[in-house]
């Protein structure tokens, strides 16, 4: 049998994984960023959610002499890494796990069919999603400051490490998403369900219609409707029968009859 169809619209039926959908574009915006400041000018380093998902290079941005327009920086990526240890941003499981979590959300919103386990399959990931992406965050914090408080030839003791607006960006859309599949499950149980088994199944082709059993009605002149005879209690034997002809008497003969002896 096919699970009962919702009467949800597909805007609604939409939302959650559109959402889901759009944080995925968000993962391009920068969520860490490093930025230093010296005599020599500005620096700024910011790493983007898919740079933590895929390994990908970190943006860096300057002024004075590390503006790449006005000064010769093509080899500071390269110095970045050889200084750090590090070939671009590296990939971070938690956040890895995060995105996948998004993705299990997007799924189940498009394919469930139910509204109940649809806003519980959207609420969960988006929930589980904003659990991991935050624990990430601060792990990546914790990281970055460990690096610069340590002995570093590039880095300058004013540098400070923080998150950029992708991250809280990224973690409103997530808020909302859990928001509207909260409602959601509050009006799936709200909704009037059909009650099942009240009827009978309608009738497939060529099958006459069913008829309900009425029970009897009582006669028009206000007496007790008729009732079936109960029959005979049981362990009881039946009622004597008309009496049977003795045994070896034919056809057209009387039985013997018995006289009185003559005195």
């Amino acid at each position: 049998m096919h699970p009962p169809r919702d009467d949800v619209s597909w805007f609604r039926k939409l939302v959650s994984p559109s959402g889901l959908a759009f944080v995925l574009l968000c993962l391009f915006l920068p969520f860490v960023g490093l930025s230093c400041e010296g005599g020599l000018g500005t620096l700024e380093i910011r790493v983007s959610g898919w740079d933590m998902v895929v390994n990908g290079e970190p943006s860096i941005a300057g002024t004075g002499m590390f503006d790449r327009n006005g000064g010769d920086t093509s080899g500071l990526p390269e110095r970045v890494s050889e200084e750090t240890g590090r070939d671009g941003a590296g990939v971070q499981p938690l956040m890895l796990a995060g995105v996948v979590a998004i993705l299990a959300g997007v799924v189940a919103g498009t394919t469930l069919r139910s509204a109940f386990p649809r806003a519980m399959a959207g609420l969960a990931a988006s929930v589980v999603a904003v659990l991991l992406i935050g624990v990430n965050e601060i792990v990546v914090l914790s990281t970055i400051t460990d690096e610069i408080a340590s002995d570093s030839e590039w880095l300058a003791r004013d540098a400070e490490a923080g998150t950029r607006f992708g991250f809280w960006v990224t973690l409103g859309l997530l808020a909302a998403v859990v928001v509207d599949n909260v409602v959601e499950l509050v009006l799936s149980k709200r909704r009037p369900r059909p009650a099942t088994g009240a009827w009978p199944p309608p009738p497939g082709p060529g099958q006459p219609p069913q008829q309900q059993q009425q029970p009897p009605q009582p006669p028009p002149w206000g007496g007790q409707p008729p009732q079936p005879y109960p029959g005979p209690p049981p362990n009881q034997a039946p009622p004597p029968g008309p009496p049977q002809p003795p045994p070896n008497q034919g056809p057209g003969q009387y039985p013997p009859q018995q006289y009185p002896p003559s005195q």
